[in-house]
């Protein structure tokens, strides 16, 4: 799958070389878009996790105190809290992506010139 993205990558770049366009990709904005969707990725996926980290830790110490030894009894309320941490939070998270994408697609046109 990797190797079939970057040879449609490569040969978009092909055809734009052709059509006689001047390709502007320096390896400082592919850093920058780089860095920008990872930082986008820990902002959206860190509430969840936090979340699910809390509540998988306070079951711990519940499971601990009263020696209780249930496998199941840790999944159940990390999934209702996840599902809850989403219902939530989830509209943000969208609005986030669809941002990042929004802008990446429109300066688009900033990396390709005629």
């Amino acid at each position: 799958m990797v190797i079939d993205y970057w040879t449609t990558c490569y040969d978009f770049l092909l055809v734009l070389a052709v059509a006689g366009m001047e390709v502007l990709m320096t390896i400082d904005a592919v850093t920058e878009m780089t860095s920008n969707a990872l930082f986008l990725i820990l902002q959206v996926a860190l509430p969840v996790l936090l979340v699910s980290l809390v509540v998988g830790l306070v079951v711990s110490i519940f499971q601990t105190v009263t020696s209780i030894q249930e496998q199941t009894l840790t999944f159940v309320p990390k999934i209702i809290c996840i599902f809850l941490t989403l219902v939530l939070i989830g509209g943000w998270m969208m609005t986030k992506m669809v941002e990042f994408t929004t802008q990446l697609w429109g300066d688009f046109s900033l990396y390709i010139h005629r």
